[in-house]
């Protein structure tokens, strides 16, 4: 731009020295008019640039005034956001101690109800391991006074019916009855396949417990003629309703007794047979399920 005014400047000073007075005025005026409408032109682009640049820097300001608004608006929603979660943190903690409430509750709850179905289970074995009896009097034959004596025991599924009968000195003779579910059995099926092992058992200790009175000097000879012999469940009746050389089995005061007899005379009934106790616990592992 400088160098076409120079040229423009330059070019009419050389006409003025070439041509008339007039055409040289005419030609500076019409230089003069070149440069007004340069200068003009100049005007008019600076101005054009400054209304340009005016609203570039409006425009920077209204950005920067909408950037500050944007950060304020920010601030305030992230100081929303801290006091909403300052809030939440603080309801956590407290929910928080609230659920280590409960727990100690519910652990609380949880001992308790252990406490209760143990309860439950020793009250559903006390009942299952329960023996309940019931004696009754019948009348005897017409020729003995004294009552015939009947003696009902129940253990879960089983029962023992035990008959007690007078002879005619007052002497009671006992007879076995053994039921499972209602129906007369052998008192074998009381058990299961340890049977075998269980009488076994029973044949030791009653074994120790017969020489034990065999010997004792105030047997009075009952035990010379007779000598221990192992027995087994079940066994033949004589003719008083007692069974010689077997195991029987009664429930009474929540234990099972086994007893078994020697076959003594008669004079020595008080000594003809052994018994033994044991508790229900001992003989679980040997009763038919």
């Amino acid at each position: 731009m400088k160098k076409i005014l120079v040229i423009l400047i330059l070019f009419p000073v050389y006409l003025i020295f070439a041509q008339s007075k007039k055409d040289q005025i005419k030609q500076l005026q019409f230089t003069s008019d070149s440069l007004n409408r340069v200068i003009d032109f100049d005007r008019n682009t600076n101005k054009q640039k400054i209304q340009e640049l005016n609203s570039a820097i409006v425009n920077s300001e209204t950005k920067i005034l909408n950037q500050g608004k944007s950060i304020d608006s920010l601030n305030s929603v992230n100081r929303s956001l801290n006091n909403q979660l300052n809030l939440k943190s603080i309801e956590l903690d407290r929910i928080n101690e609230s659920n280590k409430a409960n727990e100690k509750k519910i652990k609380s709850l949880e001992e308790t109800n252990a406490m209760i179905q143990l309860k439950i289970s020793q009250l559903e074995m006390e009942k299952q391991n329960k023996i309940e009896c019931a004696e009754r009097e019948e009348p005897n034959d017409d020729d003995i006074e004294s009552p015939k004596l009947i003696n009902t025991c129940t253990f879960r599924d089983l029962t023992i019916v035990i008959e007690s009968t007078a002879d005619e000195k007052g002497r009671y003779f006992e007879s076995y009855r053994y039921l499972k579910f209602n129906n007369e059995v052998q008192n074998s099926e009381f058990f299961n396949s340890k049977k075998t092992e269980l009488e076994r058992i029973l044949n030791e200790k009653f074994k120790s417990e017969f020489l034990k009175i065999s010997n004792n000097p105030n047997s009075e000879g009952c035990f010379d003629d007779v000598t221990y012999e192992n027995v087994s469940f079940g066994g033949q009746i004589d003719k008083y309703g007692y069974r010689y050389n077997e195991i029987n089995i009664t429930f009474n005061n929540n234990q099972i007794s086994f007893h078994r007899t020697f076959g003594l005379p008669m004079a020595c009934l008080s000594q003809e047979g052994l018994s033994l106790e044991f508790s229900i616990s001992e003989l679980e592992p040997y009763f038919a399920k």
